[in-house]
C-alpha cells in the first residue's frame, strides 16, 4: 500500500481525533473490572482494526478491516447483511456524502468480502479498496465508540438505522445524533 504523506499529516483535527474521544474510551472500557457485551465488541473491533493496520498482506488488511464491520454491525445469522450493512454505515457516516456514493463503495467493498469470504478469493482487491474500507471502519468505529450515549448496544445501532430508513420513507429530514464526524476521503479505482 502506498500513499501520500498529505494523508497522514499529524494537524489540529487529527490531534483532537486522538487525544479527545476515541482512544480515551477505548483505554477507560479496557480499565474497567466488568464491561458488558457490547464494550468488549468494542474492544474486539479496535484489536482487529490493530491487526489490520500489521497486516503484511493485502488481503489480510482487508479481512482484518472487514470483520470490524461485521462485529459493529451486523448480527450472526442476519438476513440481508448486505443493504443493512448498507444501512448503517449510512446512519453513521452517510451525512457527509450522498447515499448513493456509500452504498456504491459498500457494494464494491461487500462484494469482494463474499469474494475473500466464500471463495478465498483476493485478485480483484486493490490498495484503493483497502484504503477506501479503512475510511469506513475507522470513522464507524469512532462514531459508535465517541457517541456511547447514543449507541450502548449494536441492537440500538439497528433501531436507530430502521428509524433513519422511516424518515427517508417519509421524506423528512433524519435527526442525526450530533457529533457524528467523518475523517479522510473515499478514492477512486
Amino acid at each position: 500500500l502506498t500513499s501520500t504523506i498529505e494523508e497522514f499529516r499529524i494537524d489540529k483535527r487529527w490531534l483532537s481525533f486522538t487525544q479527545n474521544t476515541f482512544y480515551r474510551r477505548i483505554i477507560k472500557i479496557v480499565n474497567k473490572k466488568n464491561i458488558s457485551k457490547w464494550e468488549s465488541a468494542l474492544l474486539n473491533a479496535t484489536i482487529y482494526l490493530g491487526k489490520a493496520v500489521l497486516a503484511r498482506s493485502i488481503w489480510e488488511a482487508y479481512l482484518n478491516r472487514y470483520i470490524v464491520l461485521d462485529i459493529l454491525l451486523l448480527n450472526k445469522g442476519e438476513t440481508g447483511q448486505e443493504n443493512n450493512l448498507i444501512n448503517r454505515v449510512d446512519l453513521l457516516i452517510g451525512w457527509i456524502h450522498e447515499k448513493k456514493l456509500t452504498e456504491k463503495h459498500m457494494k464494491r467493498l461487500y462484494y469482494l468480502r463474499n469474494e475473500l469470504f466464500h471463495k478465498g478469493t483476493f485478485s480483484e482487491i486493490t490498495p484503493v479498496d483497502v484504503i477506501n474500507l479503512d475510511t469506513i471502519v475507522k470513522n464507524v468505529l469512532y462514531n459508535v465508540v465517541n457517541l456511547n450515549k447514543h449507541f450502548k448496544s449494536k441492537e440500538d445501532i439497528i433501531i436507530f438505522s430502521k428509524k433513519l430508513e422511516a424518515y427517508k420513507i417519509l421524506n423528512k429530514q433524519p435527526i442525526r445524533p450530533k457529533n457524528l464526524i467523518f475523517y479522510g476521503n473515499f478514492r477512486y479505482n
